[in-house]
């Protein structure tokens, strides 16, 4: 059940191209604001969640005009 919530910007539901396009079209210059919420059932053996917030960054800096 817990699989899939809390994915990287662009790889779920949320059509955040269309929300950078809608932000950058009204002229908006400030900053946007990052959560990468995780569930975590033990220490992961990997980057983890730190994977999953450079996935976002990279996403974000690929939309973002600036």
């Amino acid at each position: 059940m817990r699989e899939g919530i809390y994915v990287p910007l662009g790889t779920g539901d949320v059509d955040v191209a269309s929300i950078v396009a809608v932000l950058t079209e009204v002229g908006y210059d400030g900053w946007y604001v990052l959560e990468q919420d995780t569930i975590l059932s033990e220490m992961p053996a990997d980057d983890g969640p730190v994977r999953d917030v450079a996935a976002s960054l990279d996403c974000l800096r690929s939309l973002s005009p600036h």
